[in-house]
This record gives C-alpha cells, structure tokens and sequence, in this order.
C-alpha cells in the first residue's frame, strides 16, 4: 500500500524536474520583454531587484509626496533620480538597453543622464557616484559612451 504523503513530494520532484529541462535563455534575448516581468523595453530604466528595500530621490516628485520613497521591484528610474541604499540593502536597476547596475550597501548613485530610447541622437549614460559601491554591466551602442563620476575621478567606459 502507497502512503499519501510520498505523493506530493514525487509530484513537487517531477515539476522541479521539468523546470530544470526548460532552456535556460527562455525569453531572455537581447533585452526582448520577459513573460512575467511587467517591464516594456523603451522605458529609461527599472529596479529589477531589490534586497531588503531600496529608496528613490525623486527629481520630479508631486508637492503633496515626500520626494524619497520605497521603491518596489519595477518602479522606474529616470534621469535625475537617486538610488539610496542602507547599510542592509542592495538592489539591481536595469536600463533601456540592457545595461545593470548593481548597487552595493550604504550607497547613494544619481542617474545624471540616461538615454532617452525614443531620441534620433543618442545620449549618454551618466552616473553620480556619490559614496558607496556599484558594479556595472554596460551594454554600448556605437557611439554611445557611460560615465560614472565620483567625488574623486570620472570613469568612461568605452564599450561592452
């Protein structure tokens, strides 16, 4: 006789199973939109993840809201606004065109410039590093240039 109990566990097992089977870049090329994700290419940029909370500094906020919120995985980044992270806190914004920008704890980066994916000349993507730690992931156009400045240097990356 069969105990009921084995049967969710082999049917949990043959799910997990299937999952693993499916290919890993389902729905993941060259920034196409991801199932699921709710994120629409052409916005200026996302938080894409976010680990015990992220704040946002608003440039353009609504008189009524303070101009620094929680942000929710999604919520937009525009030129002008700030990611501020706490000593506990970590995120990932993606950009437009692919680009990540992981920001470490206790940091605070301004998006200065971003490409606006609707121009006929491409911008720049520029960032104020203001304290703190980010890594990035750059994905370039031709002609297009990133620059992160700190209070010390400028860094330009040049390319991917």
């Amino acid at each position: 006789m069969r105990d009921r109990a084995h049967k969710p566990t082999q049917l949990t097992s043959v799910a997990l199973f299937c999952l693993l089977l499916l290919p890993s870049s389902l729905g993941q090329s060259d920034g196409d939109w991801i199932p699921g994700d709710d994120y629409l290419p052409g916005d200026y940029g996302r938080v894409k993840y976010r680990d015990n909370g992220v704040s946002i500094l608003r440039t353009a906020y609504d008189p009524g809201q303070p101009p620094v919120s929680d942000a929710e995985t999604n919520a937009p980044v525009f030129p002008g606004d700030a990611i501020l992270t706490d000593y506990d806190e970590r995120a990932e914004v993606e950009l437009a065109g692919g680009s990540l920008i992981r920001v470490d704890r206790d940091t605070e980066v301004t998006f200065q410039a971003l490409p606006d994916p609707y121009a006929d000349v491409a911008d720049n993507t520029v960032l104020q590093l203001a304290e703190g730690t980010i890594q990035v992931t750059a994905y370039l156009g031709e002609m297009e240039e990133f620059r992160v400045d700190t209070p010390s240097a400028s860094v330009y990356l040049l390319g991917d």
